[in-house]
């Protein structure tokens, strides 16, 4: 069994901190743009999807351009 320093072992938990940091951020994205595929599909407005899920207007302009929510 190789020996683990402990600046090697804190090296290692802050590299499993920044990856589960990042995989949140990743699904919050994700779910604000699943929301604004569907309030599109409703018909709501561009103003009030940005508004309601913080995405830019040129991020909710480019989700149009995708295949529908169903």
């Amino acid at each position: 069994m190789p020996y683990v320093t402990t600046w090697e072992r804190r090296a290692e938990m802050k590299g499993q901190e920044k990856g589960i940091a990042l995989g949140k951020r990743e699904g919050i994205i994700e779910e604000k743009t699943e929301i604004a595929k569907r309030l599109l599909s409703e018909g709501i407005s561009l103003d009030i999807i940005c508004k309601t899920t913080g995405l830019s207007r040129p991020e909710v302009e480019s989700l149009q351009a995708e295949e529908p929510v169903h």
